[in-house]
């Protein structure tokens, strides 16, 4: 006899509680990381949008002309065309000094590159997804040991088990065990009719066939 029942248990609260904490951590370095960089976008969204409403306010947008096709073909490739790159020219401008003025005022405020602090935001952040997908993996993996251990060495039901482990339904219980009946599907002989074919040209010498397919006379 190995383990007894509250030992396992007790292993499994233990690697939930290791998958709980790690995922805490991914949230918490996640908050801190879109922190860092919402005010940032917030100001250049606000900028863009200054200057998308200064743009249209001193270039008026060109009208479209009531002439044959040609004409509106030629306005929509030339002043239309124009007048939104030139619109989108004028925003990228303000955004990027909306940037770089960001930077000034950030390593003004915190005596740090906006830049690096990002990085190192963001490294510790991948960090915290690795250590929440190892701790994903082994609570799967003890888990899943742990369900095969009281069942095979100390008889207990998928229903017991599900009732003992918290976050588990029987139905993944019975998945883990392999007690789940097998899906009754037609894919080893998907064919409607005896034969082979969609008129039952092939059909081994069937009767619902006569004479590969003539009329018999």
């Amino acid at each position: 006899m190995g383990e007894q029942p509250e030992a396992l248990l007790h292993r499994y609260e233990e690697a939930r509680a290791k998958h709980l904490a790690a995922r805490k951590a991914e949230a918490e370095t996640l908050d801190a990381l879109r922190a860092l960089k919402k005010p940032r976008d917030e100001e250049v969204e606000e900028a863009r949008r200054l200057a998308v409403a200064e743009w249209e306010g001193a270039v008026p947008r060109p009208r479209r002309p009531w002439l044959a096709r040609r004409w509106r073909w030629w306005w929509t490739r030339t002043r239309l065309y124009r007048w939104q790159q030139g619109r989108a020219g004028h925003c990228a401008a303000a955004c990027a000094d909306a940037v770089e003025q960001y930077r000034l005022d950030f390593e003004h405020a915190h005596g740090a590159d906006y830049e690096q602090a990002v990085e190192r935001a963001r490294a510790v952040h991948n960090r915290a997804v690795t250590r929440r997908r190892v701790a994903d993996s082994a609570d799967r993996q003890v888990t899943q040991e742990i369900i095969r251990l009281l069942h095979r060495e100390h008889r207990w039901t998928p229903r017991e088990i599900n009732e003992a482990l918290p976050n588990q339904t029987e139905h993944g219980v019975k998945k883990v065990l392999g007690l789940l009946p097998r899906p009754t599907s037609r894919s080893r002989d998907p064919r409607p009719t005896a034969g082979g074919g969609w008129d039952g040209s092939y059909d081994g010498g069937a009767a619902n066939c006569s004479g590969g397919g003539g009329s018999g006379d």
